[in-house]
């Protein structure tokens, strides 16, 4: 299943690439849906500004929200789905009816998607702020502040939390307290999200490299240079780390030294992350 900009919804068959479905929206739909079940959550930007609870047995629309300019993907959690929105706020709702739960106001808008564990839910806003907020009742519990907007997702571990920001840093704060357990300047903003393996914490940046740290202290183990932007999220599938890169190329490297295991050039710049 797949959103586009042309405001349509692609059902696919996963072995063929056979279009199943299509069905049609008011207007782009420009993030990953999340599925729970048999519903699927998505929203829709740029005029259309609506999110969407959509039943895939009979493919009818269970509840709708209008919520402003709809660009990161909705978080499931225990009977809960959260969203960012345009308006800056964090948006939580209770899946089967789409009753609001809480909603949290930031004073800049919402791009990346949120991270969430046990008890509590974190994002960044472009206010240069990352939120942790009570999953429950959606109470701030802490904020820590950068010098840059943040639009990428934070990932987390059982003790930490880990984003980047256009202020060229990638923080490793403590999931508790916000405190700062170690940072690293980058010489470019970072709007690619983080991720993680056992060891390492892996993040493109627009400096053109992919680079990978210490999940302890912080420490570069290596980076591998595109020689354009990444904006495409990493993902780590085994002992490989993949993403792709504004040069149009979808790189697959080993995750303990950054050596390249293959690459595929397609025809257009790569912004979105691989799956």
């Amino acid at each position: 299943i797949v959103g586009g900009l042309d405001g349509k919804l692609y059902f696919l068959d996963p072995q063929t690439g056979k279009k199943l479905k299509i069905l049609n929206f008011p207007s782009s739909i420009s993030s990953s849906p999340a599925l729970k079940d048999s519903l699927l959550f998505f929203g829709t930007e740029r005029g259309g500004d609506t999110f969407y609870a959509l039943n895939l047995k009979t493919f009818k629309i269970v509840w709708q929200k209008k919520l402003k300019d709809i660009s990161a993907s909705p978080i499931i959690y225990s009977g809960k789905v959260f969203i960012g929105v345009g308006d800056g706020s964090m948006r939580c709702f209770e899946i089967e009816t789409g009753r609001e739960i809480w909603q949290f106001k930031t004073s800049e808008m919402l791009k990346g998607s949120a991270a969430v564990d046990s008890s509590l839910i974190y994002f960044g806003s472009l206010d240069n702020y990352m939120y942790a907020l009570d999953q429950n009742t959606g109470e701030l519990v802490w904020k820590f502040k950068t010098q840059g907007g943040i639009y990428s997702s934070a990932s987390v571990d059982q003790e930490k939390i880990y984003f980047g920001s256009a202020d060229g840093y990638i923080y490793a704060l403590g999931k508790k307290a916000g405190n700062i357990v170690w940072s690293y300047k980058n010489p470019a903003p970072l709007y690619s999200s983080v991720a993680l393996s056992e060891s390492l914490v892996f993040i493109g940046s627009n400096d053109g490299n992919l680079y990978a740290f210490s999940k302890d202290k912080g420490e570069l183990v290596w980076k591998l240079n595109c020689g354009r932007l990444i904006h495409s999220s990493p993902i780590v599938v085994g002992e490989r780390v993949a993403f792709g890169s504004l040069d149009g190329t979808f790189y697959v490297l080993n995750e303990d030294n950054g050596n390249l295991i293959f690459k595929y050039a397609t025809e257009g710049m790569i912004k979105a992350s691989p799956s």
